[in-house]
């Protein structure tokens, strides 16, 4: 039986969300790469004009409620998804997303604007390249 060469992680709890989540810190001690995962659930009432948009901070400390920095642009890889309408478009969507920076510690925040029913997303990280293996 092989082992897992990533280790998931929850980035964002899964459940109806409004105004600013903020999810859990992510330690990525031990791995050289941490993709993300966003996935949007299908609203049960579209009430028009909501949006939602991503943001990612970094640490190095485990302070992360005081210290945590905007991620640079130049240490995303892909797009954070920003500014995206909640309507049949944007329904059971999943957004990826990685970062290639080399602090420890990075936090995703999702955004609402406007008014939503009944919006259900959930996120995941994904800690690879672990720098030992397997890993603990």
């Amino acid at each position: 039986m092989s082992e897992l060469i990533f280790k998931p992680v929850i980035s964002i709890y899964g459940g109806d969300i409004g105004g600013t989540t903020i999810g859990p810190a992510i330690d990525s001690l031990g791995f050289e790469t941490v993709d993300f995962l966003f996935m949007t659930s299908n609203p049960i009432a579209h009430s028009g004009g909501g949006t939602f948009t991503l943001s990612l901070k970094e640490s190095d400390t485990t302070n992360v409620n005081a210290n945590m920095d905007a991620v640079s642009a130049s240490n995303i890889i892909g797009t954070l998804p920003t500014g995206i309408v909640i309507d049949s478009n944007s329904d059971n969507t999943i957004y990826k997303f990685g970062y290639r920076g080399h602090r420890r510690y990075l936090r995703l925040t999702v955004t609402l604007a406007g008014v939503i029913d009944f919006f259900h997303p959930f996120g995941i990280a994904l800690l690879s390249n672990p720098k030992k293996f397997p890993y603990e």
